[in-house]
């Protein structure tokens, strides 16, 4: 399941990301995906890393910075 989330940095500077919770739900290890130079949250790579832990179960934050 993916829900659009969005926080704040220490400088109180909102960040917009994309929680995956995995079937076995928030309990579960959490896995910080951060973009490489010149890409985002959106990117292709990201997203596929993202949607793998998802399906192993486990939760992803992918987010822009």
């Amino acid at each position: 399941m993916q829900n659009r989330i969005t926080f704040n940095n220490s400088k109180q500077q909102p960040l917009a990301g994309v929680a995956h919770v995995g079937s076995e739900g928030k309990n579960r290890p959490w896995v910080i995906l951060c973009h490489g130079m010149f890409s985002s949250k959106d990117g292709r790579k990201v997203k596929a890393l993202a949607e793998r832990c998802e399906a192993a179960g486990l939760n992803a934050l992918r987010f822009d910075f």
